[in-house]
């Protein structure tokens, strides 16, 4: 505590004041602004001009700063004063209070060091996960697109072989997904992506995945839409089809004998919003309550006999959770052992108005499409993407020319036209962004279609910004393929 007179002179100071400046009091009583040698260069200024404000107004002082102690160590400072008053009002003296606060600073320093080696580590962690999904994919591309086209050709026992393959690919493509949106969910880059569509066109799509699951376990499905939901809705339809497959294949994971329920129904209605539910039942082999808490855990499943027996990474749920908050919902579960369970979640959505259906023309009336004969240039020097690419092209009599790097590709185009590019991003001279840069600024429309094993959120948008058409992300799906050459050819 320190007392100071109007005129500036030092009526008190504590005996604390030497052990915390090491300086001593008698210092303060010879020269009052001595004080102010010892603060750090990094504050003297601004401590200069708070004082000199502080000798003309009444005004609470409160300041934070550096002092530098004769044995040259560094203290952080907390300092506080107030006007005393005489009978009539004016300022007789200020008190002072100065704390020495250098372990707080000091914690809030390391705090913020945490924080940041935090954010450094996870970045590290998000661009890991994103290496390690490209290098994986190329290789995967490989595999399934082989299998894929063994698939197509093989009968018996060796296309059940060639489907063994497929499905088990698929599955690894599945684990590697899952920890890809871990990544982004934890890192904050996933977003929604709100499109119109149909609730009728939800459940067929999702349907279409489920029902060969279900047959497969010789399981009785159900779908159910409640009828006075709108049908046309706002929202973004991928993740809410990720969501239901989750759920609905953790269902099947788990039953092995009776029926598999998905039912729709409309909840609270808004403005121009609606809520619904979405409920899965099953009559499966049911979770306990002490166990249940630990569903939408990343990791983690009912317990260590039900991982061993029944296989999973336990990524599903936690994924699932993450998406419905983010569609401002909620999920719940109720389940008893060896009964089954019931998985239930809302989530809301925008209300859109029914597409208008004059002169639309319907898939029965619109001409037939042909892709045999079309001309196709693949950019990739990845060796084995190139072959899975020639022999999907070669099924469908698509004459398909290879550039193994972007100049190659630069170098054919100047003397040669294309009806579809595909596009690799990362090669070893110039990448897909630029080569694809260049053929625009030749003057070239021919549409590139980006076909990358980047797969991260946003990784899409770099590819449309730079100028690409659309994209195809590895392992690259047949029909898909097929469906894209297709598009784009009618278009033409």
């Amino acid at each position: 505590m320190i007392w100071v007179h109007q005129d500036g002179q030092f009526v008190y100071v504590n005996p604390i004041y030497e052990k915390v400046w090491g300086r001593t009091r008698q210092s303060l009583y010879d020269n009052p602004h001595s004080f102010i040698d010892s603060v750090h260069p990094d504050d003297k200024e601004r401590i200069m001009q708070a004082y000199l404000k502080e000798d003309n107004s009444d005004d609470l002082f409160y300041e934070q700063y550096k002092l530098i102690r004769p044995d040259g160590t560094i203290r952080w400072i907390r300092s506080r004063s107030f006007a005393i008053y005489s009978e009539n009002g004016k300022i007789i003296r200020r008190i002072g209070i100065a704390d020495d606060i250098t372990e707080i600073k000091e914690h809030e320093e390391s705090l913020i060091q945490a924080m940041e080696d935090a954010k450094t580590a996870n970045k590290a962690k998000s661009q890991f996960l994103a290496n390690m999904s490209h290098e994986i994919r190329t290789p995967m591309n490989g595999i399934l697109g082989m299998a894929q086209l063994l698939v197509m050709d093989l009968r018996d026992e060796q296309k059940e072989m060639a489907t063994v393959i497929k499905t088990s690919g698929d599955n690894l493509l599945t684990i590697i997904n899952d920890i890809l949106d871990i990544s982004n969910i934890e890192a904050g880059k996933v977003r929604l992506s709100p499109e119109k569509f149909k609730i009728t066109r939800l459940v067929n799509e999702v349907n279409n995945i489920i029902q060969p699951l279900v047959v497969r376990k010789g399981l009785e499905y159900k779908s159910l839409i409640d009828k006075e939901i709108i049908e046309y809705l706002i929202g973004d339809l991928g993740r809410l089809k990720q969501i239901l497959i989750n759920l609905l294949g953790n269902s099947i994971k788990f039953t092995q004998r009776g029926t598999i329920e998905l039912s729709i129904n409309k909840g609270k209605v808004f403005e121009d919003r609606i809520q619904l539910v979405f409920t899965i039942k099953d009559t499966g082999i049911g979770i306990s309550d002490d166990k249940i808490g630990q569903l939408f855990t990343y990791f983690t499943q009912g317990d260590d006999s039900v991982t061993k027996e029944y296989g999973g990474t336990g990524l599903g749920l936690a994924i699932s959770k993450q998406l419905i908050n983010m569609m401002d919902g909620e999920i719940s579960v109720e389940s008893r052992l060896g009964v089954g369970s019931n998985f239930s979640f809302n989530a809301i959505f925008m209300q859109a108005e029914e597409a208008k259906e004059t002169n639309k023309v319907t898939n029965e009336d619109a001409p037939k499409i042909t892709i045999t004969d079309t001309t196709a240039l693949l950019v990739e020097d990845d060796y084995v993407s190139g072959v899975v690419m020639k022999k999907l092209c070669e099924r469908k009599n698509i004459n398909m020319k290879i550039a193994t790097s972007g100049k190659k590709a630069l170098d054919i185009l100047k003397n040669e036209t294309f009806d579809i590019i595909f596009m690799d991003i990362q090669m070893p001279d110039i990448s897909g962004y630029e080569t694809t840069k260049i053929i625009r600024d030749m003057g070239k429309h021919t549409p590139i279609i980006a076909t990358t094993a980047f797969a991260l959120v946003g990784d899409r948008e770099k590819c449309i910004e730079a100028g690409m058409d659309d994209y195809l992300g590895k392992p690259i799906d047949a029909e898909k393929f097929y469906a894209i050459v297709e598009k784009y050819v009618s278009e033409k």
